[in-house]
């Protein structure tokens, strides 16, 4: 196999190390990300998933143990500063969720800009500066200034500006934090154009799920640590680790059955009650784990709240008892039934942003 471009050995990271305030914010992190990979790094806020990348993209330089950060096979914590400086300037692209576009310079120049560095003439650089934003649909706007565009116009016009430099490695920090849904849509099929059209290596940053839909390897941190790494051979396979992963960390000692009951009761019960939402999902845990049947289900919806049931018009209750029933007669296995549940929650998570 080929040397991986990024590869990470029992690599540790602290912050204020030494002092009463340190930070153990990396611990033994060991990762490979194959060239023209698309890899995560997925989790909650404060787990260590920017400052990893910070590493990789030679952004954070202090070296606060022996551990290596190979790029290309060698390590760019032993590189020069000239040669570091180089590194960040030719080998990686940066997508910031804040943007971080110069608001002093029109949006032609803030994606020139690091053509500059390396001493491009200004005719040069302008002009091709002007390719990248064609590419995505802003050369009309190339004489304006970052507050005149929207937020989904300012992360294409970042994106721009990672590829200035011709990068094989792009870093997304969060891209789609600050923006909406139908921008944050955009910008998950330029990473994918990037990846599969272009051929460069994406590394994203992520703690919404439904943005990990063409990532082929997932990173998944906890507390500083990678707890678990998953290639995703297909969406499929993505959908359900997502949300076995998800749920069995929060809900640890439930069943299948309780769990695809609380997935399925906040899609069928909207609009209801936090009391009446919870009243259904134990019902129809006791409905997919076929400890009652469908009469019996129907019976429950349609008797009044202050009976013990919910109250549900006759309609509704066998719209809902049939919906169930067809899960339940179409997937045997609780393996089966599994899948569509997650396939349900990817699709319901991606439309509800």
């Amino acid at each position: 196999m080929s040397i991986p471009l990024v590869k990470l050995e029992n690599v540790n990271f602290y912050y204020n190390h030494g002092k009463p305030s340190e930070v153990h914010a990396l611990k033994n992190i060991n990762l490979e990300i194959q060239k023209g990979g698309y890899a995560a790094f997925f989790g909650p806020s404060g787990c260590g998933k920017t400052t990893l990348t910070y590493l990789i993209g030679g952004i954070e330089t202090e070296k606060t143990d022996a551990g290596k950060i190979l790029i290309n096979g060698r390590d760019i914590r032993e590189l020069p500063k000239k040669a570091l400086a180089v590194y960040r300037q030719l080998g990686v692209g940066i997508i910031f969720q804040q943007f971080n576009l110069i608001p002093s310079l029109s949006v032609l120049d803030n994606v020139a800009l690091p053509m500059a560095f390396l001493g491009i003439n200004v005719e040069r650089r302008k002009k091709e500066a002007l390719k990248l934003l064609d590419r995505f649909g802003m050369a009309n706007y190339a004489s304006r200034f970052p507050s005149d565009l929207s937020g989904g116009q300012q992360q294409r016009v970042s994106i721009a500006r990672a590829l200035s430099n011709n990068p094989p490695l792009i870093i997304a920090d969060e891209p789609l934090g600050n923006l909406d849904s139908e921008n944050a849509n955009k910008a998950l099929e330029f990473l994918k154009e990037l990846n599969e059209k272009d051929g460069r290596t994406i590394v994203m940053v992520t703690h919404e799920s439904w943005s990990l839909r063409d990532a082929k390897t997932i990173f998944y941190m906890k507390d500083g640590e990678i707890i678990k790494t998953e290639e995703a051979k297909s969406k499929v396979s993505v959908q359900k680790s997502l949300s076995e992963h998800l749920y069995k960390q929060l809900y640890s000692n439930a069943t299948p059955e309780h769990l695809m009951a609380r997935s399925l009761s906040y899609m069928l019960m909207r609009g209801f009650s936090a009391e009446e939402i919870k009243r259904f999902e134990l019902f129809l845990t006791e409905r997919l784990a076929g400890k009652i049947n469908t009469e019996s289900f129907a019976e429950f919806l349609i008797q009044p709240f202050k009976k013990g049931g919910l109250g549900l018009w006759k309609q509704r209750a066998e719209k809902i008892t049939g919906t169930v029933d067809e899960i339940i007669e179409n997937n045997k296995k609780i393996k089966d039934i599994y899948k569509r549940i997650c396939g349900v929650i990817f699709r319901y998570t991606k439309s509800a942003l």
